[in-house]
Parts: C-alpha cells; sequence; structure tokens
C-alpha cells in the first residue's frame, strides 16, 4: 500500500474511535445526570412528607378515631360495667363503724343472741321477733343505699319513726327505719351507696341508742337476714 494511503486510513481509524470513545463518555454522563436527578427526586420527596411518615400518621389518625368516636360496641361494655343493677351484691347501708344493737332473729343463734333480738316496745306487753338488724352510734351517720332500685314509698310510722322502702328490679325491697332525715323521695330511682338519710331514733329503737338505724330485707313480703346477705348477689337473695 502506498505511504500516503496508509496514512489516511491510520487518520480515519482514530477519528472514529475518539468519536466512539466522545459517545460513551456521553452516555456515562447522561446516565450519571439521570442518576442523581433521581436521588435528588426522592429526596426532596420524603422532605416533603409529614414528620414522622406514614405509619405515624396511620397510628394518630387511629387514635383520634378511638379517642373522638368510640365504637359501639366499647360504649356499651363500658355502660354495662358500671350500672348493671343484676349484678350487684348486697352492700351494708352505712361505712362507718356501728354497734350491732339487736341482730335479726334466727332460730340458730344461741339463747343469749335470740333473747336479744326478741323486741318489746315501750308500753306494750307484747313481743316481737326482730326481722332487722338494729345498728347504734354516738354520733350521726350517713344512711346509704344498699342497692339500687326504686324508692317505692316513704313515711313517717308511729313506731318505726321516719322509713324508706326501696326495691331492686328482681323485686328484694330492703326497708331503712328509725331516720332522722329522709334525703330521697317517692318514685325516685336510686344508685347503690347513694346517701339516702340520716340515722336518729324511734320509738323501735329509742332503747338502744340515739343514733340508730334499722334495717330489713323482704322477698315477697318475708323477711331476709342482712348479716347472710351482705356480699351476696341481690337477684339471688
Amino acid at each position: 500500500m502506498p505511504e500516503n494511503s496508509q496514512k489516511d486510513v491510520t487518520t480515519k481509524n482514530n477519528k472514529k474511535k475518539i468519536r466512539d470513545e466522545a459517545k460513551i463518555g456521553i452516555a456515562i454522563a447522561a446516565s450519571a445526570a439521570l442518576f442523581f436527578g433521581c436521588i435528588f427526586a426522592i429526596g426532596k420527596g420524603m422532605e416533603d412528607e409529614p414528620v414522622g411518615g406514614l405509619v405515624s400518621n396511620q397510628t394518630s389518625t387511629s387514635t383520634s378515631n378511638s379517642t373522638s368516636k368510640p365504637s359501639t360496641s366499647e360504649s356499651n361494655s363500658t355502660v354495662a360495667d358500671t350500672f348493671d343493677p343484676l349484678k350487684e351484691t348486697v352492700n351494708k347501708p352505712y361505712v362507718v363503724n356501728l354497734t350491732l344493737s339487736r341482730p335479726f332473729y334466727d332460730s340458730t343463734l344461741s339463747a343469749e343472741e335470740r333473747e336479744n333480738a326478741v323486741v318489746n316496745l315501750p308500753g306494750e306487753e307484747k313481743y316481737f321477733k326482730s326481722q332487722g338488724e338494729d345498728y347504734s352510734s354516738n354520733n350521726t351517720f350517713d344512711v346509704y343505699a344498699s342497692f339500687s332500685g326504686k324508692v317505692i314509698k316513704t313515711e313517717n310510722d308511729s313506731i318505726y319513726g321516719n322509713v324508706i322502702w326501696i326495691q331492686h328490679e328482681s323485686g328484694i325491697v330492703a326497708i331503712y327505719a328509725s331516720l332522722g332525715e329522709i334525703k330521697v323521695n317517692n318514685n325516685q330511682e336510686v344508685k347503690q351507696n347513694d346517701v339516702i338519710g340520716k340515722s336518729g331514733t324511734s320509738t323501735y329503737t329509742q332503747e338502744i341508742g340515739k343514733e340508730t338505724l334499722h334495717f330489713e330485707l323482704s322477698k315477697d313480703e318475708h323477711p331476709i337476714n342482712p348479716k347472710t346477705s351482705y356480699g351476696q348477689l341481690v337477684k339471688d337473695l
């Protein structure tokens, strides 16, 4: 091959190689630009998200919904747990320390206890078996509803003094007598542990103290021993 022709071929090859290398460089530069552009876009997108991300927002939303609008089932469960008279147990109608001055008459009591459970009213020659328990104290005390129910009657009796009758949903009746003060009205609905009156005295309890409470429980007009009823389900008496 002539020398000049060989030089022309070599020159052409060098130019082609340069062009190919330039194309490769441009391609690499474009890819790099695209890569870093994507990284920048992703980073920008993350900066625009609320602090905490989607998981935090979902938790926050769930908590907010739960707080502002409880589900019906949870609400009903709370109400049921707060007040269900059929789950109530019989509470004592007082919270202070009192003396049991006269017990409920029970044939299983000792002779001395049975004698103490017999009532002889002043000026009367008749004797009665105690159908409730009589408590006494040197100080005035509050009287509480032993269980929830409706006030079916209040009156001032010549023997028992101020009296309150409260009937439970199950039909059990609690009678609070010898009261110095009545704090409820007829047909009023009361909740367990509501203050319904204050201690006092009556012809029936005047021999056992100045501040007294006569307490009875009855089912179908038959007396129930309060002592064995405390802590029991009212509906099971």
